[in-house]
C-alpha cells in the first residue's frame, strides 16, 4: 500500500495518493482491480513525488487519474476506497 517509511506523530496532517483507471471520462466509477492507494505521507512533497511517478507510469492514459488527498488523521483502506467511488 505505501512506499513511505516515516511514522507521522499524533496530530500531524497526512497525505495519500489515490486513484487508478476509471470506467470512462466521467471519473465516477473506478475499476476496482486497478485501484491504487499510497501513503500516508507526512509532507505534500512526498505525496507529489508518488503522484508524479504514478502518472508517468500510466503512460498518459486519459481514463487513469490519481489525486492527492489531505486528512487530519490516518484513514483505513476501505474508507479510502469509498472516497474514490464518490462522483467528483
Amino acid at each position: 500500500m505505501s512506499t513511505n517509511t516515516a511514522t507521522p506523530a499524533d496530530g500531524d496532517t497526512f497525505f495519500y495518493v489515490i486513484g487508478g483507471e476509471y470506467e470512462d471520462m466521467s471519473f465516477e466509477r473506478l475499476i476496482t482491480s486497478t485501484s491504487t492507494i499510497e501513503g500516508p505521507f507526512v509532507t505534500e512533497a512526498e505525496a507529489r513525488q508518488t503522484w508524479q511517478r504514478l502518472n508517468e507510469k500510466s503512460g498518459g492514459d486519459a481514463a487513469t487519474r490519481f489525486e492527492i488527498i489531505q486528512v487530519a488523521h490516518k484513514i483505513n483502506r476501505s474508507t479510502l476506497m469509498a472516497i474514490t467511488r464518490v462522483a467528483a
